[in-house]
């Protein structure tokens, strides 16, 4: 599972491994404590090479944790605000936008359509109202997944 929370970027690049990264008072699943579990290389639009997030395990329920910085969905290299604006300059002005290529903004856009389709069962040109129904469901809304993902919890 993975747990978002504000992280100061020129920190966490500037110190690494020895960033104070802010554990959660408790587990969301059992209210448990949480310990310490390691790390985990991920990549991150605008950040120069791979950087370390911490992992936390519940010992109560077993479950583990990513600490995913807020701002990016699991799973996604592009930052929220990149995916979303995009996403409305295509259906705007009918091309993307020079910062996004051709593939990345085609993949979110055909699983956008999808997951309006299959969560909301709106017409699949509808551009607002999906993609804001499916993050109100809590839902993300471009994931490709059969299953879907979860928006991940705030930490």
């Amino acid at each position: 599972m993975v747990l978002q929370v504000e992280v100061d970027f020129k920190e966490l690049l500037r110190l690494g491994r020895g960033y104070g990264w802010k554990r959660p008072a408790a587990c969301p699943g059992c209210q448990g404590g949480l310990w310490w579990h390691g790390f985990v290389p991920i990549y991150l639009e605008g950040i120069p090479g791979q950087i370390f997030i911490r992992r936390l395990l519940c010992p109560h329920c077993g479950k583990v944790f990513r600490l995913r910085p807020a701002g990016f969905w699991p799973r996604f290299y592009h930052g929220i605000n990149r995916i979303r604006s995009a996403l409305e300059s295509r259906c705007a002005a009918g091309r993307w936008p020079s910062a996004v290529s051709r593939q990345a903004g085609g993949h979110w856009l055909r699983a956008l359509r999808r997951g309006v389709r299959m969560r909301l069962g709106l017409a699949a040109k509808v551009f607002a109202e999906g993609y804001e129904g499916l993050i109100s469901f809590g839902w993300v809304p471009v994931s490709r997944s059969i299953r879907g993902v979860r928006i991940p919890q705030s930490g």
